[in-house]
Parts: C-alpha cells; structure tokens; sequence
C-alpha cells in the first residue's frame, strides 16, 4: 500500500481541493490492509486531538441545547457541519492537518473521523470503514471497497464522515448488513453490521373507496416501528418546534399542521391527518389520513376501473430480469404488511377476485392474498425482507418476488353494474267462491 501526500491550503485560502488531490493506490487485494494504515494514522493523531474536545463539547451544547443526552448531542453537531469532501476522503491522502478547535474551519473527512473517535472514546466507540459496494474489488488500484468512515457508537447509532445514522442497539435498518472495517485496539477485521428486519416495520390497515368519477377515497392507518419510527418521532418532534415558533397569531391549527405532516410521509395530501406518538416507546408511530386519490377510478357504461392506490415501490420490483448472479444483492431491509378493503361503487359488484400469489425462499417473503368481501375485496399483503446481504443462490427467488410486486403493482379491480332488481309480482285479490 502506498500513499501519496498533498500540501494543505492554508485556513485562509479559498479551497481548491480539485488541484491538490491524491490518491491511495493499493497493490495488496487484501482491503485490511488499508484499515491498518488507518488505524496507525487514527493511533498517531488521537493524543492530538483530545486538546480541542472542550471547544467541541462546549460548542454542541450551545447548538443543540434540546438535546439532552451529551453523546448524541456531539453525534448531532458533527452531522451538522459542512463537508469539505463528500465520499471523495481517499483521494485527500493521509494529511490529517492540524487539530484546530470548533468553529476554526472545515474539517476534512479523516480529520472528522479522528476527531469522533477522541470525542466517543469513553463510551466506546469502534472506528469503522464501510462499504455499500458488493461488487468484485479491483484487483490493484483504488481505495475500494470502502465508501465512508466513522465511528460506531453502542446504543446510539454511526457517526460517519457525511453524517449521522441513530441506530437502537447498533443495529439501523438502513445500514445493517454492510460490509466494514472495524478496528478495535487490538485488532483490524472484516465484519457486516447486524441486520433485523423488526427495525423496518410497516402496517398499513385501510378502506378504500368510491368518491366520485375517476378518484377514490382512502381511510388509512399506518403504524412504523423501530428504527424508521425514531427517525420519523425525530422529524415529527421538529416539524412540532417549526411550528410553535411561529407567532401565536400566526399559527394554524394543531389538525391542520398534524395533517401536512402526515401528507409528507405519504406523499399525498390528506384532507384529515392526525399523528400518534407514545412517550415511553421511541421506536412507534402511527399516522391516520383520510386521503382523496385521484386518477383512481375509470367508470365506462357497464365496467368501472379501480387501481390500488399507494404504489408497490420496495426496489425489488426493479430486479425482474435478475437471473445469473455471482456476487450478493443488497436490499432494504423491510416488514411491510397492508391490509386493505375495497369497496365497489354504488351501483356495482366485483367483477372477479384478483389471483393470489405467495412466494416464501431463504430471506424473502412476498404474499398477496386476496378475498372477497361482500361487493367488494379485501387485500392481505406482506413483504418481507430479513437479510440485508443476500445470497447470489437466491437471485431466482428475488426475481419471482420482484414478478409478484410487479403484478401487483399492475392490478385493477374490475367491477360490473349491478343487475337492477326485478319487480315482484303483484299478488291478485283472492276470488271467494
């Protein structure tokens, strides 16, 4: 492994990292190789760097004085500073620079890294790279695979070089099973962080149905739990502060602002939306919309057309044509379910019952079950995806359940015109004898 340095524009000068670029080319296949050198650099600079940890601190606490928890106080304010470098932080070299105190100037991406492992030292934290690349390594230059450094925090969540990830129990459903490097102070080895599905779970419960020619309307509930709950408790708790520092005079309603959240999340805009969060529970959500969906419903003499509103949009619809694969697939982690009742308009019955469709193989789960419910149906629907790196034996599996998604996603209720109902007879006065 060589290195290359590349001279530092002094703080004053306007940044022009294009023309002071260098790059790490690598003749070792072995990608700890490059965590090793890491490490020694992170060994060399951390005393260094522990001399600016009050000006960080101090500067935190004055940023976020919200948050009460001093680590993830430090995980917030280093999220929030400006990159120098985005994902580009090998081509900088190993300059680390000076320790310069908060607030001084731009840190570049290695410079942050050093800096988060001082300031979670004491709680803990590993030194990481990742990598979001499954791919074949290139077998000499490059400082692939490794995308991103940071520092894993127990509890808490990464804090990477563009960022910060929570993360209940280190686990997130957005990074769980990437590939890393982790360096302990005994040791550099290659490890995926933890996957589990329950960090990702969805419940839809709804009834959909006719409002008028060509739209229908939803009555729906969705409920998030773990990870994508506190993240969503966590925008739900700002977009709560934006609006209580407002002007009371100026203020709209609690509905109407509970309603325009709820329309962010389901990229729709609901005419009524209500939020519910649970104090003791940070990783539950729930959100009700009542929902007018246009476009939805195509009424033609005899025949009307309904659509399932709310897309199938989970990437595995655009893995079809996955036959042959020789390296892992990386898919979302996901516990999506949806129970869904439609009903017919006035005037008409369910034509037919879709097809059902299940397909359960290794860690992918896709079932479509669907029923009729007077005249109307009722659609049952979980997919489920348990593992974050996927097995190339699996790519037949995956192709079948992005198939189903497909269909799905393709599907209209066909509903006819009811049979208007034939007059009853009169009955005749009975003749006496």
């Amino acid at each position: 492994m060589l290195r290359r340095e590349h001279v530092r524009p002094p703080p004053d000068e306007p940044l022009r990292d294009s023309t002071r670029r260098s790059l790490f080319v690598s003749t070792d296949p072995d990608p700890l190789a490059a965590g090793r050198i890491l490490q020694a650099g992170l060994e060399e600079h951390r005393a260094a760097w522990r001399s600016t940890v009050p000006t960080y601190v101090r500067t935190a606490r004055k940023r976020h004085p919200e948050i009460k928890d001093p680590t993830e106080r430090l995980a917030r304010y280093l999220a929030g500073l400006p990159n120098l470098e985005w994902g580009d932080f090998w081509r900088m070299g190993l300059d680390w620079g000076e320790p310069s105190d908060a607030e001084e100037r731009l840190l570049l991406p290695l410079e942050r890294w050093v800096l988060a492992c001082v300031l979670f030292e004491e709680v803990g934290g590993v030194p990481l790279m990742l990598s979001w690349d499954l791919g074949a390594p290139p077998s000499a230059a490059g400082f692939a695979p490794f995308d991103a450094v940071g520092v894993l925090v127990p509890g808490l969540g990464l804090v990477l070089d563009d960022g910060f990830v929570p993360a209940p129990e280190g686990t997130s459903a957005r990074l769980a099973g990437v590939q890393t490097v982790q360096m302990t102070a005994d040791s550099v080895e290659l490890v995926p962080l933890a996957s589990d599905a329950a960090h990702a779970m969805v419940h839809w419960v709804g009834v959909v149905s006719s409002l008028q020619k060509r739209s229908v309307h939803m009555n729906l509930t969705v409920a998030f739990q773990g990870d994508r709950a506190i993240e969503l408790r966590r925008s739900w708790d700002s977009w709560l502060e934006s609006r209580n520092a407002v002007a009371p005079g100026n203020r709209v309603s609690l509905e109407t602002w509970e309603a325009r959240f709820v329309g962010r999340v389901i990229e729709r805009a609901p005419r009524k939306g209500s939020v519910t969060v649970e104090d003791d529970r940070r990783d539950f959500v729930q959100l009700w919309a009542s929902v007018a969906a246009g476009e939805s419903l195509a009424i033609e003499g005899e025949t009307a057309l309904m659509e399932i509103p709310l897309r199938v949009e989970h990437e595995l619809v655009s893995l079809t044509p996955v036959r042959r694969r020789k390296t892992p697939l990386r898919l979302d982690l996901i516990d999506e379910r949806w129970n869904r009742t439609f009903l017919a308009p006035d005037g008409y019955t369910l034509g037919a019952i879709p097809d059902s469709e299940t397909h359960a193989a290794g860690p992918i789960n896709v079932s479509v079950v669907w029923e009729g419910v007077g005249r109307g149906a009722r659609l049952t629907y979980q997919l489920q995806v348990n593992e974050q790196i996927v097995d190339p034996v699996h790519a037949k599996d995956v192709q079948e359940a992005a198939r189903i998604l497909q269909e799905l996603d393709r599907t209209k209720l066909v509903f006819v015109r009811s049979p208007e109902p034939e007059p009853e007879p009169e009955e005749e006065d009975e003749v006496l004898p």
